[in-house]
């Protein structure tokens, strides 16, 4: 008979892994919430005892084991893991999410063992694919359960789908759902990225197309991203924690969940650009650059500061300078056609350090001239916690700066999000964060090497476990969505009954989250209490009564009203509109 291991620290390990065992089986099994005081009322202690004793007996029967030994510290921290992810599906708390991952950060750092794991290249694309798929099928499953609820809204997803309807139409990418007059998208932000995908709007004309296919574009980043891991020489166990990180990074999951928007190219885009830059590939990168700066008017700050980043490389001068005066040509080329034939740039969401009419240039000399307002500006609490959202998931390794050019890459983050002052643009459930957040997963893979092994390894796999607990935080609820559809079918069968009874040729008003669905058609506009169209005539009136701050009260003169479903839906139809 072999003898047993009776020390304190293996005693003390066994002791943990059942402990976690017996937690996890009565977080799972009981129906109460553990945040409650009175949770453990309705635990039997009797049982929870059992598991314990029974959990220890058997491992400790195996705690001379060579084969369990080896396997015991990934039982402490992946048990320790599932634990902190079941809880935090159940709690959604950013103090929370933080105090988990600082015990989950604390069991790696003190058991990961040094190991290589071997994959295979081909297992590693395999999983590649998979991970792409899992992307895919979240996002969609999300998303569209979300639509089919009437739970999408006309800022921005409503927009979108009916500039596409008109751009399989007109070819043209009209909407009127953002103003109170017929506009193009390109008016607005300058995005000829969008007919790009048009060919696919074209064969699958609907608004789940667009919602399929913005987790469809991010999902493509993952094929540049293996290709730069395999460029910096990362191991394919490397190579798989990161694809992991970057499938469930609370950025690049929650600039989804805004629906549909020109952003979700950035990903991709940027990545290919990185990685033919390193290929000193100049054909590709010339077109990569420019796909970038079609996305928006302040895309071209992406290529700009790659190319400020990549001046300062011998072999990669050209063409650090080169996209520098491309990008900057590009820019301002765009500002002045927004100036005068659109509707100008929103330098408003930059209202703390310049008013409403002033340039950018006037923002820039303001930042020199008063350092210590912006980081006043920069440093207040969402902005802290947005920080934390994008750069603990990457195990913090991006701050492990390689060279100190590598702050460059920086200044998107600080430009497009932390200095704006319209709070969406530093919120993670926002797409403005897509293309920072890509950089940073850049700058993890160039700086992981530079890291002592048995560190990084700990980092990352504390990067993992951060992604997987906010994740259980923010994102697991939408699991329920299958259910709460479910729940909901008499009130979707009304709202589908009301807007299908709007004919495609007329117009139409309706409250935010019914404009998705009306917006295959030319003349569809948002109505609300502080609407701007509120005036506005058109053949029908569409009135979501489900959410009292969206109800407007107002009767309308020489309109009669065609179907009620009270506290659901009301439709007006105007006198002389066509049914």
């Amino acid at each position: 008979m072999k003898k047993l291991d009776f020390s304190i620290e293996s005693i003390g390990r066994k002791l943990f892994i059942s402990f976690i065992i017996a937690s996890i089986f009565n977080i799972i099994f009981t129906e109460f919430n553990f945040n409650d005081k009175h949770f453990a009322d309705h635990i039997s202690l009797g049982k929870t005892l059992i598991i314990i004793i029974t959990s220890f007996l058997v491992l400790m029967k195996y705690s001379k084991n060579k084969k369990y030994l080896k396997i015991e510290p990934f039982l402490m921290i992946g048990l320790t893991l599932m634990f902190l992810f079941v809880i935090n599906t159940k709690y959604e708390n950013f103090y929370f999410s933080l105090a988990s991952i600082l015990i989950m950060s604390f069991i790696v750092f003190k058991y990961y063992p040094k190991i290589d794991f071997k994959i295979s290249d081909k297992k590693t694309k395999i999983l590649y694919i998979i991970f792409g798929l899992l992307f895919i099928s979240f996002i969609s499953y999300t998303l569209i359960l979300n639509y089919l609820r009437f739970l999408s809204t006309n800022f921005d997803f409503g927009i979108f789908s009916q500039v596409y309807y008109n751009m399989t139409k007109t070819g043209i990418s009209y909407a009127t759902s953002v103003r109170d007059y017929v506009t193009t998208q390109l008016h607005i932000h300058f995005s000829p990225i969008l007919y790009l995908i048009l060919p696919i709007y074209y064969i699958f004309p609907s608004p789940i197309t667009l919602l399929v296919m913005q987790g469809v574009l991010v999902a493509l980043g993952l094929i540049p991203l293996y290709k730069l891991c395999k460029h910096y020489k990362l191991n394919n166990f490397y190579t798989v924690i990161i694809g992991l990180i970057f499938i469930f990074h609370p950025s690049i999951i929650g600039g989804n969940m805004y629906y549909f928007h020109e952003n979700n190219f950035l990903v991709p885009l940027i990545l290919w650009l990185l990685y033919y830059i390193e290929k000193n590939n100049y054909k590709m990168t010339i077109v990569f650059a420019f796909l970038t700066c079609f996305v928006k008017e302040d895309a071209p700050i992406f290529v700009v500061i790659i190319g400020l980043y990549y001046m300062f490389f011998k072999d990669k001068r050209k063409i650090g300078l080169g996209l520098i005066f491309g990008g900057l040509i590009y820019f301002f080329t765009v500002i002045l056609f927004l100036r005068h034939f659109g509707d100008g740039v929103m330098n408003y969401r930059y209202s703390f350090f310049i008013d409403e009419h002033d340039s950018l240039i006037k923002l820039v000399i303001n930042v020199i001239k008063n350092p210590g307002y912006l980081l006043k500006v920069i440093s207040d609490y969402e902005r802290f916690v947005y920080l934390v959202y994008i750069l603990v998931p990457l195990g913090l390794i991006p701050l492990s700066l390689k060279k100190k050019r590598q702050l460059i890459l920086y200044i998107p983050l600080l430009i497009i999000c932390l200095m704006s002052s319209h709070r969406h643009q530093y919120e993670i459930s926002f797409y403005y964060g897509f293309g920072p957040t890509t950089l940073f997963f850049y700058l993890l893979i160039v700086n992981f090497k530079e890291i002592k092994k048995e560190t990084r390894d700990k980092l990352l796999i504390t990067g993992f476990s951060s992604a997987l607990i906010f994740f259980a935080s923010i994102y697991f609820l939408e699991f329920k969505n299958l259910s709460l559809y479910l729940n909901e079918k008499d009130k979707i069968v009304a709202l589908n009954k009301a807007v299908n009874m709007i004919p495609e040729e007329n117009s139409v008003k309706a409250t935010t989250f019914l404009v998705p669905q009306l917006s295959q058609r030319k003349y569809v506009y948002e109505f609300g209490p502080s609407s701007m169209h509120k005036d506005l005539l058109t053949d029908y009136i569409v009135m979501d009564l489900r959410f009292k701050d969206l109800i407007v009260e107002d009767e309308f003169k020489d309109y009669e009203i065609i179907y009620n479903h009270p506290n659901i839906v009301r439709v007006y139809k105007r006198e002389g509109a066509k049914t």
